[in-house]
């Protein structure tokens, strides 16, 4: 609901909360101080197992982006690309 007094309350917009924050400083805290034991960890895995990791991570650091509608002509021929990852031990 919005605030017809016209008075302004609340936090600015986009701005974390306390509780946010400090979790946010916390897990960065706990695995700033644990790289090293981490990178050991995802070089004991399977590459199938440390692929699923890091795209996992990745969410976390890379900005997801928009799909977009191709436009192209459909009578160029193309050839996709298929990574069949089933198999990989």
């Amino acid at each position: 609901m919005k605030d017809t007094t016209g008075l302004k309350k609340g936090r600015k917009k986009g701005s974390l909360n306390l509780v946010t924050q400090t979790t946010k400083q916390v897990i960065a805290e706990i695995l700033e101080n644990n790289l090293h034991t981490i990178q050991e960890d995802l070089e004991q895995l399977k590459p199938y197992e440390r692929i699923k990791v890091m795209l996992e991570l990745m969410q976390y650091t890379t900005p997801k982006l928009k799909a977009i509608e191709v436009t192209e002509p459909t009578n160029r021929n193309f050839t996709p690309v298929v990574i069949d990852m089933t198999n990989w031990k």
